[in-house]
């Protein structure tokens, strides 16, 4: 399973602002298929063959739905990106990835994604 978890950016707000239902629907279903796109991409440039993975992308509070998805899929390994900025924060996990850590079952793999030379 390569799965991909996603909040809207500003779902919130946008509805707030009285920005059309429809369009605010729209924005999800485009954002979404872009989400879809880049785990396929992940998939092919990493050499996985067809049929030998299901794409996961799913809509809403990330740190609850990482963990609702490896349940629901028996993972064995979470791999999860975090997004350090400054040197003190490298230190750190940020919530999201601790929230994760915390409530999984399986071994959380947490990266930088930043090339370590």
């Amino acid at each position: 399973v390569l799965m991909h978890a996603w909040e809207l950016p500003f779902e919130g707000l946008l509805r707030r602002a009285d920005i059309d239902a429809a369009q605010v629907e729209q924005y999800k279903r485009d954002l979404e298929n872009e989400v879809r796109g880049r785990v396929e991409r992940v998939a092919e440039d990493h050499g996985l063959p067809t049929g030998a993975w299901t794409a996961v992308v799913v809509h809403g509070p990330v740190r609850l739905r990482i963990p609702e998805a490896e349940r629901a899929h028996h993972c064995d390994l979470i791999a999860i990106g975090k997004h350090g900025r400054h040197f003190s924060e490298e230190l750190l996990l940020g919530s999201v990835t601790q929230m994760v850590v915390e409530a999984s079952h399986c071994d959380v793999l947490v990266s930088t994604g930043r090339d370590p030379s």
